[in-house]
């Protein structure tokens, strides 16, 4: 029975580590964003059909909240 509650205080541990150096380790995307990132600017479809030549392979949206 004394080894469970050894075994079980060692897993705790081990997930707490892990979790702590999931927190601190994690990183940030540093990626430049491209120049049609914004979407408050974006390009008006004023007629159809509608062509554009653009980059948005890193495009992101904002956040947004409704």
């Amino acid at each position: 029975m004394r080894w469970r509650a050894s075994a079980c205080a060692r897993i705790a541990a081990i997930g707490a580590v892990t979790a702590v150096l999931g927190v601190l380790l994690t990183g940030v995307a540093h990626a430049e964003p491209p120049s049609n990132d914004d979407f408050d600017n974006s390009t008006p479809i004023t007629a159809l059909p509608f062509t554009v030549q653009q980059d948005t392979s890193e495009a992101t949206r904002p956040w947004t909240t409704n």
